[in-house]
């Protein structure tokens, strides 16, 4: 049986209509991590310092992680840093470091010559935490400081890092007020690390120059 035209034309014109039409996307949300750096001064070495990028972790990208239970790691729905982790710690190290004032000067090692020192570092953890007894934003790095060629560490430090996130459940939906809470915490616990990695660095033998 032949359909009548206006009805052909009818059907096309409701699939044309469908295939045109623009689906409903939520948009990707996007979060801050800015500490605060403060760091006490400390009486110049004379050397240098040169900090390498931090490496990072694979699964510490633009997405947003964290853990709901042991060993299980999972990312927040259509929510990323605004930069990769590794970079936020980079740049606030350095602004500790430079605060610190122990070394004469401290920098991209790519940018200098022969420095007395050298920094270099993993990201170890950067995610919500969900496993305990509360949740917690965590922050962990790994650093090491050796004189330039040399082959022994001058200090190592393995630094960890844990704010409160007040009750967040990544069970519920993630509204965008848990997910600034979150940012925040990670600023906190980020500028706790730079602090931390400071005093190491300000007990460490460095020898003067």
């Amino acid at each position: 049986m032949r359909l009548p035209r206006q009805t052909i034309l009818g059907c096309f014109a409701l699939a044309l209509a469908g295939c045109l039409s623009t689906p409903v996307v939520a948009p990707i949300r996007y979060y801050t991590v800015r500490p605060e750096i403060s760091v006490a001064p400390a009486e110049s070495s004379g050397t240098t310092l040169g900090i390498r990028p931090l490496a990072s972790a694979r699964p510490y990208r633009a997405e947003i992680a964290y853990t709901d239970e042991p060993n299980r790691l999972a990312y927040f729905p259509r929510a990323e840093w605004a930069e990769t982790p590794a970079a936020v710690l980079d740049r606030a190290l350095l602004q500790g470091i430079q605060q610190l004032g122990l070394f004469r000067d401290a920098g991209n090692a790519a940018d200098m010559a022969r420095p007395d020192y050298m920094l270099t570092g993993e990201l170890v953890r950067f995610e919500a935490d969900f496993t305990g007894e509360a949740p917690e934003a965590v922050v962990e790095v790994h650093l090491v400081v050796r004189e330039g060629g040399g082959v022994a560490n001058t200090w190592e430090g393995q630094l960890l890092a844990s704010v409160s996130l007040d009750g967040a459940n990544p069970a519920s939906p993630i509204s965008d007020t848990a997910l600034a809470r979150l940012a925040q915490a990670m600023s906190e616990a980020v500028a706790t690390i730079v602090a931390d990695a400071c005093e190491g660095l300000r007990e460490a033998p460095i020898a003067p120059r």
